[in-house]
């Protein structure tokens, strides 16, 4: 079974953006102070981290579909 890949989906200016949950968490790195982003491997949060800080915090639902997991704003205001 392949892995997953996660993707975030919200509303900007407009339209849905997708981007892959990683990229977007090394983009946002506020909303996670307690790591670095110093070594992908090491001081970055995990995929489930990400996931889980956008569902807890920031309302996100996840929706499976096939091989992706998408984590979808609920908030139209979200950036």
């Amino acid at each position: 079974m392949p892995n997953k890949k996660y993707y975030i989906e919200y509303y900007s200016n407009g339209a849905i953006t997708r981007e892959r949950i990683r990229k977007w968490a090394d983009m946002h790195r506020k909303i996670f102070p307690e790591y670095g982003f110093t070594n992908s491997q090491s001081d970055f949060p995990i995929t489930h981290f990400i996931a889980r800080r956008l569902k807890q915090k920031y309302d996100f639902i996840e929706i499976v579909y096939n091989d992706e997991v998408i984590l979808k704003s609920t908030n139209d205001n979200f950036h």
